[in-house]
C-alpha cells in the first residue's frame, strides 16, 4: 500500500507540473508578455486557448487516475497505460502540440511580432516537439522497450524545462518579456494624482533587459494600489470591487436572500407568513457572488469571529441580524427559535456557508476515495499472502 500511494503522489505531481508547464508554452506561443500582455478576453482566440487547455487537462486528469488505479500492471510514474484510458489524453496532447506550432508560425509572420520572432518560433518548435514526442513514442514502442522509452520521457522533460530556465534567467529576463505594461490600477493612480514623486519617477522607468528595471517595475505596479481612491468607496451594485468583509459586489443587492418583510425577520407563526417564507426563499436561486465566496479565493477578506472568521457578504435594513434581532411573540417560535435561526443563516441570509461546508465534503470525498481504495487492496492482498505463507 505504501508503494501504491508513493506512486500515485508521483503520477498526481507529474500531472500538475507537465499541466503548468503546457500552459507556460501555450501562452509564450501566443506572444503574452513578449509581444502583447495579455489575449483579449472574449476573443476567439482566447476560447480556442480555453477549449484546448481545458481538454488537455481534464483528459490528463482522467488518465492519471486510472494509472493511479491500477496495481496490476507495470509501474509508471507519469500517469499513461496502454490502454483505452489514455487514448483521449495523447489525442489531446497531440492536438495541443499541433496547435502551439500553428498559433507559433501565425503569430511569428504578424509585424508586431517582427523583433520578438526568434523566440516565439523557439518556443514553437520546443512546445510541439514537447507535446508531441509522448504520443510518437507510446505509438512505436513496446511493453518490452517500454524501460528504455520511459528514460527518453524524462530527458525530453528535463530539456524542455532547461530551455525554458535559459530563458527566464534573470540577465535574459527584459529582451524577452518587455511587453509587461501597467495595469489599469496604476493608471488610475497616476490619473488620480495621488501618487508619491518616488513611484511618479519609478513610472517613467523602461523595461530594459536589466532585472532590478524589472524589479523596479513590479514595485511601481504594486505598490500603488492602497493608494487608489476607488478603494474608500462603498462597490456598486454588480462592481467586483471588495468593502470591508462583504465580498465583492454589492452588500445589500435588491434580489439578495433574507431581505424581506416581517416574515423574514423570525419564524413565522401564521399560515400567511410561513407560505411567505417558504415560497420567497425556495424560488430565490443561488447567486454568482454566493457560489465563489462559498468556494473561497486568495485574498478573500475576513472579520471578527470564533467558529468561523468569514465576514456576511449580505448585509442591510431587511435582514434579520440588522440592528437587534426582533423576536417571535408566542411561546412555541420562541422556543425553537435556535433552530430555525441556523437554518435561517444556513440556507437562507447566509446561504453561501452551505456551500463552504459542501466544498469541504466534497473535497475530503475526493481524498479518501483513493485512500480507501488502497486500504482494501492491502487486506485482499494481506489475505492471498496468508493463504500461501506461514503467519
Amino acid at each position: 500500500m505504501g508503494l501504491g500511494m508513493l506512486l500515485f503522489v508521483a503520477q498526481f505531481l507529474d500531472f500538475l507540473s507537465t499541466t503548468m508547464a503546457m500552459l507556460v508554452l501555450v501562452a509564450l506561443v501566443h506572444g503574452v508578455y513578449v509581444v502583447r500582455p495579455c489575449i483579449p478576453v472574449g476573443s476567439a482566440e482566447r476560447t480556442a486557448l480555453m477549449r484546448v487547455t481545458g481538454s488537455f487537462g481534464a483528459t490528463f486528469l482522467l488518465s492519471t487516475l486510472f494509472c493511479g488505479f491500477k496495481v496490476d500492471g507495470p509501474i509508471s510514474p507519469f500517469g499513461v497505460l496502454r490502454g483505452p484510458a489514455a487514448m483521449p489524453y495523447l489525442l489531446s496532447r497531440t492536438i495541443t502540440g499541433v496547435f502551439c506550432l500553428n498559433q507559433g508560425f501565425t503569430l511569428a509572420q504578424a509585424s508586431e511580432a517582427a523583433d520578438k520572432k526568434p523566440f516565439i518560433l523557439r518556443f514553437a518548435f520546443l512546445s510541439s516537439a514537447w507535446l508531441l514526442i509522448m504520443p510518437f513514442i507510446m505509438l512505436f514502442s513496446s511493453e518490452d522497450s517500454w524501460h528504455r522509452e520511459a528514460v527518453i520521457m524524462d530527458l525530453t522533460t528535463a530539456a524542455a524545462f532547461s530551455i525554458l530556465l535559459w530563458d527566464f534567467w534573470p540577465s535574459r529576463f527584459g529582451a524577452l518579456f518587455s511587453c509587461i505594461k501597467p495595469t489599469a490600477t496604476c493608471l488610475t493612480g497616476f490619473r488620480s494624482g495621488c501618487i508619491p514623486t518616488l513611484s511618479l519617477a519609478l513610472a517613467r522607468v523602461s523595461v530594459s533587459s536589466n532585472l532590478w528595471a524589472m524589479l523596479r517595475l513590479s514595485v511601481k505596479r504594486l505598490g500603488l494600489r492602497p493608494a487608489r481612491p476607488l478603494l474608500a468607496t462603498v462597490a456598486g451594485h454588480g462592481q467586483r470591487m471588495r468593502k470591508q468583509s462583504f465580498g465583492y459586489g454589492d452588500h445589500a443587492p435588491p434580489d439578495a436572500p433574507g431581505f424581506g418583510g416581517e416574515h423574514q425577520q423570525y419564524p413565522p407563526e401564521t399560515v400567511g407568513n410561513t407560505v411567505k417564507y417558504i415560497s420567497e426563499n425556495m424560488t430565490n436561486p443561488p447567486k454568482y457572488k454566493e457560489i465563489i465566496e462559498g468556494i473561497g479565493y486568495p485574498g478573500q477578506k475576513n472579520s471578527h469571529g470564533g467558529l468561523c472568521t468569514l465576514g456576511r457578504i449580505y448585509y442591510g435594513p431587511g435582514r434579520y441580524d440588522y440592528g437587534r434581532p426582533k423576536m417571535p411573540k408566542g411561546w412555541v417560535a420562541n422556543f425553537f427559535y435556535p433552530l430555525w435561526e441556523f437554518g435561517h443563516i444556513f440556507f437562507v441570509a447566509d446561504r453561501w456557508l452551505a456551500w463552504r461546508a459542501l466544498r469541504h465534503i466534497l473535497a475530503i470525498t475526493i481524498c479518501f476515495i483513493p485512500m480507501n481504495i488502497h486500504m482494501h487492496w492491502n487486506a485482499r492482498m494481506m489475505e492471498d499472502y496468508k493463504k500461501t505463507h506461514e503467519w
